[in-house]
């Protein structure tokens, strides 16, 4: 069977620091074709499509989800997929590939896991960050606010500050924590930061998907990644410790 479907040229690929996930992962999806530029046709049949997966797998030591298909120029996109396959998890089948589904299973409970140790671990380098800046009396952590419990809240004399940390993959996954967190401290009394710890993303990036979110952040909140929060808080004056 061969099927023609659009693709763009020059998808970029980058590894994580910290992940075997590429920023596929971001979003960069296929749009409609109402933009004629840059659009290439192309046919496949089933064993370039196996290629197409072996050429991933060398490349990143899995195969890809259908998020990581969309973006990756050796196969069709998703969509292609469910309409000429029934799904990349039919297809897979069909080309005898392991782990047909990434949402399930052990692979699934594996990437919940991962992704929980890495928070916790984070937010233990972030308490030692602050403790070491403000002093151990100043920097309390998971202090409620009403419904809501922020990871750390902080006494500085410009003014008191709360840090809800996350973690995440990429565009897609950081724009879903963001929405939710935006609803959760709405009306939130004080300012604080949203610490998104991916070393793949910098502060441009951040702020250019922040710029383009259809809602837009209160001026009390603000996003941050990690280096762009230790120039921050280096820059901020501290309270003295007080006497044992």
């Amino acid at each position: 069977m061969y099927v023609s479907y659009n693709y763009r040229e020059n998808s970029p690929i980058i590894r994580e620091n910290f992940s075997t996930y590429p920023p596929s992962l971001l979003g960069m999806h296929h749009k409609k074709n109402n933009v004629k530029s840059n659009i290439k046709q192309k046919t496949y049949n089933l064993e370039m499509l196996r290629e197409g997966f072996i050429l991933f797998q060398k490349e990143y030591g899995r195969f890809p989800t259908a998020l990581e298909v969309d973006s990756f120029p050796h196969l069709p996109t998703s969509r292609t997929i469910q309409r000429s396959w029934g799904g990349l998890e039919k297809l897979r089948k069909q080309l005898n590939l392991q782990i047909t589904n990434y949402t399930k299973g052990q692979y699934r409970s594996n990437k919940s896991h991962d992704i929980g140790q890495r928070g916790w671990n984070t937010e233990n380098k972030i308490e030692e960050i602050l403790q070491f800046r403000f002093g151990e009396p100043f920097v309390h952590t998971q202090k409620r606010f009403g419904h809501v419990r922020a990871d750390f809240y902080v006494y500085c004399p410009n003014g008191n500050f709360a840090i809800d940390v996350f973690c995440y993959e990429a565009k897609h996954s950081f724009l879903a924590e963001i929405n939710f967190k935006q609803k959760t401290y709405n009306n939130f009394p004080c300012k604080i930061i949203f610490l998104a710890i991916n070393s793949n993303f910098n502060q441009t990036q951040i702020n250019n998907w922040i710029k383009n979110k259809r809602n837009t952040l209160p001026v009390n909140i603000s996003v941050m990644e990690f280096m762009e929060f230790q120039q921050y808080i280096n820059q901020l004056p501290v309270y003295k410790n007080p006497i044992p």
